[in-house]
Formats: structure tokens, C-alpha cells, sequence
């Protein structure tokens, strides 16, 4: 690069740069998921540490791991975490502490899900029926099934009509939920598109250690789920903003997979991962009626057509 013509305090800066580049600062170096698995031995750690540093790492995430044969969050795993830090601390390294055993961030590994059943992540299922104007005097049967830990919300009966090869709902549904399981015939000639909207638990072993997800629309549960999480790393905070930068916190979301099955695998049975229930699913949480009406002074439930639906009366 020509930097004759370059005013001195510049050509200070650019050197400065030049030799920023050519030995950085541990924040501009790579700083690795560094997996915390096995037996973690100190020697073994130290040794692995020292070997990141010769190759010119700049810091670590302590993230635990599959295979890890202590117990998360422990004494023995505690004692692990500042003893990888203050061999950081030697080498000016810096250190990322994780918020999880494995991912995604929200449940301890399946504990606290476990002690407390009432977190446990919900999601919203949207069946549907139609009824057309050539069918006028037939009834509709709905005989949507219930499934375990499914509550009914409401069964909505929309009027619909078609614009431009797409159906449009209208405001204020009939609601139908009492002839569940009962046959149920319009009183008008208009199309309907009939909605059955279930408030359903999230299934056991969506995530790792087979356990239930976190309910993270629900202030009390990530509130709790902070408190156990965090809590346990304060014997650290001498190394807060020094060595420790702060805490990575990973995928933690409003309808949580655990990476592989995709968005589908929220439409579960409770008991097993494996099935697929009929449906649309969408985020919802305990409480969600309620909370809606208080913050914003209408119900939501008639509303929900709109989640699938543009509404015809805009």
C-alpha cells in the first residue's frame, strides 16, 4: 500500500493496524466451542488448552457435551469450569461460559422441565373442516380427535368467501365448541371454513436427555430457568469482565426442535416423538387467552382464523 502521502497521526493508525493484524488481540482471534466430554481429566484439559494457544487461539466456549461423565452443573463440573478458566487467565485467553447442557438453552438437560411440569413448553394446533355452498343442507361431523395433554380451545365455525382463487374469512365465528363430537349444520347459505384450535404440551424427548422443552413465552419459567442456569456460575464472577466475557446462550425459541427432525416435529403426540398430529401449529403458551385480553383489551380466540386465513373484512 503507498502511504507517502498519508498525513503522520494515519500513518501511525495504519502501522498500529499492520501490527494488530500481525499479532491480534485474544478478541479478534478464534474462539472455539471448546466440548467438554469424557472424563475431564486436569492434565488432559491444561495440556488441551496450552495446545489451542500454540495454535494461536484466543479463547474458548466451555460448552459440555455429550459423553461427559460428571454430572452438569455439579461440584466436580464447578471446579472443572474455573480451573479451565484460570489456565485461560495464564494465557490471556478469554472464556465463554454455556448456559446448557448440550442445546438447546432452556431446560438443564431435561431437569427442570422435569420438577416442573407446569413450564413445559405449549404450541398451538389448528385443525379444519369446510363446508361449500352445494353442501348447504348437509351437516358437518366434528369429530376431531382428542389426544393426551390436547385441551380444546375452541371449535370456530368462520364464514369464508373466495377472491381471486384464495378463501377469506369474516370477523365474528360461530362458536360451535359445545357440539363437539356432533353434527352441526349451517344456518345460511355461505361457505364456512370450520376451525378446531387445540392448546397442546409440548412431546417428551424433542430435546436432548430425552426431556420437554421450555415454555420461553412464559415469564416465570425463563425466569426460573434463568435462576437455576446462572445461580450456579457466581463462585465464578471474580473473573466477570476480565477473563470470563459472558455466558453463550444457544437456540433457546417460541417452537423449539432439537435440530434434526425440523419445524414438523412440534405436531407430536406427547408420549411420542414419533407421531404426527392433523394440522397447522403455530406459538402459544399457558395463559395466552388471558394475557392477550389483559394487554391488549380484546380475545384473542375468535381471532385465530387470521393465523391461517387472510380476513375478508380487512
Amino acid at each position: 500500500m503507498q502511504v507517502n502521502n498519508v498525513k503522520p497521526e494515519a500513518r501511525m493508525d495504519f502501522n498500529l493496524l499492520k501490527r494488530e493484524f500481525m499479532n491480534p488481540q485474544a478478541a479478534y482471534r478464534p474462539q472455539p466451542f471448546w466440548f467438554l466430554n469424557h472424563e475431564l481429566e486436569k492434565a488432559e484439559l491444561e495440556s488441551q488448552i496450552q495446545a489451542m494457544f500454540e495454535a494461536g487461539v484466543g479463547g474458548v466456549v466451555l460448552h459440555a457435551r455429550h459423553g461427559m461423565q460428571i454430572p452438569y452443573l455439579s461440584p466436580a463440573f464447578m471446579e472443572v469450569l474455573e480451573f479451565c478458566t484460570m489456565e485461560c487467565e495464564k494465557r490471556n485467553m478469554v472464556v465463554w461460559l454455556y448456559d446448557e447442557d448440550n442445546w438447546p438453552s432452556g431446560t438443564l438437560g431435561g431437569k427442570l422441565t422435569r420438577q416442573h411440569p407446569e413450564y413445559r413448553m405449549h404450541y398451538l394446533r389448528v385443525e379444519e373442516k369446510r363446508h361449500s355452498r352445494a353442501a348447504d343442507s348437509e351437516a358437518i361431523r366434528l369429530d376431531f380427535a382428542c389426544h393426551d395433554h390436547n385441551e380444546l380451545i375452541a371449535i370456530l365455525a368462520y364464514r369464508a368467501t373466495r377472491s381471486d382463487e384464495e378463501w377469506l374469512l369474516h370477523d365474528d365465528p360461530e362458536d360451535i365448541t359445545h357440539l363437539w363430537g356432533r353434527d352441526w349444520t349451517p344456518t345460511t347459505e355461505d361457505a364456512y371454513i370450520v376451525l378446531a384450535c387445540w392448546s397442546c404440551e409440548i412431546a417428551e424427548g424433542i430435546t436432548f436427555a430425552q426431556g420437554y422443552y421450555l415454555d420461553t413465552l412464559n415469564p416465570e419459567a425463563v425466569q426460573t430457568f434463568i435462576q437455576m442456569a446462572y445461580e450456579p456460575f457466581l463462585p465464578l464472577q471474580k473473573y466477570y469482565g476480565s477473563t470470563i466475557q459472558g455466558v453463550f446462550t444457544d437456540e433457546p425459541g417460541l417452537m423449539i426442535h432439537d435440530g434434526f427432525f425440523g419445524v414438523e416435529a412440534i405436531r407430536t403426540a406427547v408420549n411420542d416423538v414419533g407421531a404426527t398430529l392433523p394440522g397447522m401449529v403455530f406459538a402459544w403458551t399457558f395463559g395466552m387467552r388471558e394475557r392477550f385480553q389483559e394487554e391488549n383489551g380484546y380475545d384473542l380466540v375468535p381471532r385465530l382464523g387470521a393465523l391461517l386465513y387472510g380476513m375478508a373484512d380487512g
